[in-house]
């Protein structure tokens, strides 16, 4: 398990576009731009692979395969 932190960084004068700060566990990564629209839409079906990946590598830190493999047979809820 891991903590990830985003902040908003900086952001144009009309706040349309905004770039994130991304920290996982103290660590920054990377600086995201972003279009705050963007962030307002629903997901789709083509986010699915992405956002799974994602969370499951995030929720995974520490762990091996087979304690990946054994939970994923259970079933995972991940709440954000």
């Amino acid at each position: 398990m891991a903590t990830i932190t985003i902040l908003l960084d900086r952001a144009c004068s009309g706040g349309e576009h905004v770039v994130l700060d991304v920290n996982v566990d103290g660590l920054q990564l990377n600086d995201v731009p972003v279009n705050s629209t963007e962030l307002m839409t629903p997901l789709t079906v083509d986010d699915a692979p992405t956002m799974a990946t994602a969370l499951l590598r995030v929720h995974f830190k520490g762990k091996t395969r087979q304690q990946a493999r054994t939970e994923l047979l259970a079933g995972i809820t991940l709440t954000v």
